[in-house]
């Protein structure tokens, strides 16, 4: 019988993969925001969103340097 491998990442791996989304996130809602057809209406919701991701983000950093 083969014994499987598990690799769970660590803490600080899953914390970097985070904060890899969010800033793939905060790129998303940027191009989105710079397109030509963007629905101005939308700017409100966008810049919370994006303040929320870098709340986020700056939190995971903090982590990270402990």
């Amino acid at each position: 019988m083969k014994n499987k491998l598990t690799v769970t990442p660590s803490i600080k791996q899953r914390r970097v993969l985070a904060l890899v989304n969010i800033m793939e996130d905060i790129i998303s809602i940027l191009n989105a925001m710079d397109h030509s057809d963007y629905n101005i209406l939308m700017r409100d919701t966008d810049t919370e969103e994006l303040l929320r991701l870098a709340k986020q983000g700056k939190k995971l950093l903090k982590e990270l340097k402990e």
